[in-house]
């Protein structure tokens, strides 16, 4: 196993490689600036992209270097270089996304007091049902347009109870 190390002089959030070893014939051993480690079997992406066969040799593999104050790695004499973003996200998936202009417990809330159904709040917003459990769920981002048909309808009803 080779070891081949960079140091990065700035902290910043986005992730960066300070070491890289290799465990041959196809895995990279990542260590990250906040200390975390990941391990990268790229067996899959030589055996099936014409683009990375030559990683395929092991003295090929091992030759990778960290270059770009660690924001990526690249094989020496080929054209193949993977981000340092790219291979963090293989390892830290970003986050399901989250409702921002009103959360899911907030539409909840919002179709309770309403008196809505999941049928009855579709026919109004326009929406699927499945959507709108999505959004109550908080697993899918409620959209603008929603949000703002939503106020507007709590607001007619406001409205039409003070009269």
């Amino acid at each position: 196993m080779g070891h081949v190390s960079y140091m990065t002089t700035a902290a910043t959030a986005s992730p960066r490689v300070v070491s890289l070893g290799f465990d041959l014939p196809s895995t990279l051993l990542v260590t990250w600036q906040d200390g975390s480690s990941s391990r990268h079997d790229l067996s899959k992406t030589i055996a099936s992209k014409e683009w990375a066969a030559a990683l395929g040799d092991p003295g090929v593999f091992g030759s990778a270097v960290v270059e770009d104050d660690g924001w990526q790695i690249v094989w020496p004499g080929t054209e193949i270089a993977f981000s340092a973003d790219g291979l963090w996200e293989d390892v830290h998936p970003p986050a399901k996304p989250v409702a921002t202009w009103m959360s899911g417990e907030e539409f909840s809330d919002w179709m309770r007091r309403m008196e809505f159904t999941y049928p009855k709040a579709s026919d109004a917003l326009d929406v699927s049902q499945r959507m709108l459990k999505y959004y109550a769920a908080g697993t899918h981002e409620i959209p603008k347009t929603v949000f703002f048909a939503c106020m507007h309808l709590a607001s007619e009803r406001a409205r039409a109870s003070r009269r």
